[in-house]
């Protein structure tokens, strides 16, 4: 009996090591497969992220590059109005300078055609008055003696007036109406002129107004895209950051999951056998 008790102790001791030995390989195999999911999952997770934060470092580096050709466009198109501003006040400044002589040159030739037609007037007025006296004399010298009869005095030696007729009192009569013309149309290409100048000078400084408020809106716009652009480049730099962090964890998963997702099935055997 004794030695029949021992030999069953022998066995039960072994039964109880035998058990406890499966159920440690039951524990194992457990968290090993509960490892091996997560390692799947944790994988599975670092790649998605890593694509995700992958595309979004493309997405923010192709909105820099547009920022940048949008920003040197804007550039390019805030010299250009410039350059365009600055050739309009050249033009003014031309333009005032040709009207300042072509109103100097209309002063001149009116101031000249007034003086002609005045000089030209008292000319007349003094023809008028020597052949009005030379026709008073020579009425005088053919007065009869009192009680002769009287002969008609010839035709051409009445009292002056003007006349449109030929002569010289007829030729420069034509001059000064010709002066005088000239005056008038003078006067009237001056008034054009200046009306002229003045629309062009409206218009001009209209124009020079509605592009520097294009400059100033666009000014705006670059400064936006800049303060935009720092913050895509304050972007790009953290995700490259995240990238960089997935990377390394995605080398720790490697290091801590590859042996057990290599060996998983030849282990998970091995336990079972």
């Amino acid at each position: 009996c004794r030695a029949t008790r021992s030999r069953f102790g022998r066995f039960g001791g072994l039964r109880d090591r035998s058990d406890g030995m499966t159920g440690a390989l039951d524990k194992e195999k457990t968290d090993e497969i509960h490892h091996k999911d997560d390692c799947g999952s944790d994988f599975n997770e670092n790649e998605r992220q890593t694509t995700e934060r992958t595309e979004h470092k493309g997405d923010v580096e192709q909105e820099i590059n547009d920022l940048e050709s949008d920003i040197a466009r804007l550039n390019e198109e805030e010299k250009r109005l410039n350059q365009e501003i600055a050739d309009a006040q050249i033009e003014m400044k031309k333009a005032s300078e040709n009207r300042e002589k072509e109103n100097k040159e209309f002063q001149q030739t009116v101031a000249d055609q007034r003086a002609t037609q005045e000089i030209l007037k008292k000319a007349m007025d003094r023809l008028g008055e020597f052949y009005n006296k030379k026709a008073a004399l020579m009425q005088n010298k053919q007065d009869p003696v009192p009680g002769a009869a009287v002969e008609a005095m010839p035709a051409g030696f009445g009292e002056y007036k003007k006349s449109g007729g030929g002569g010289a009192m007829a030729l420069i009569e034509n001059v000064i109406a010709d002066s005088a013309k000239v005056e008038k149309d003078a006067i009237q290409a001056e008034q054009d002129a200046q009306v002229a100048y003045e629309t062009f000078i409206k218009d001009t400084n209209a124009e020079m107004k509605d592009k520097q408020a294009d400059i100033v809106a666009d000014e705006e716009t670059e400064a936006k895209d800049k303060d935009q652009e720092a913050n895509d480049e304050t972007d790009k730099r953290g995700t490259i950051s995240d990238l960089l962090n997935l990377g390394s964890m995605n080398g720790a998963l490697h290091e801590n999951c590859d042996f057990t997702l290599d060996n998983f099935e030849v282990r998970q055997e091995a336990r079972e056998g």
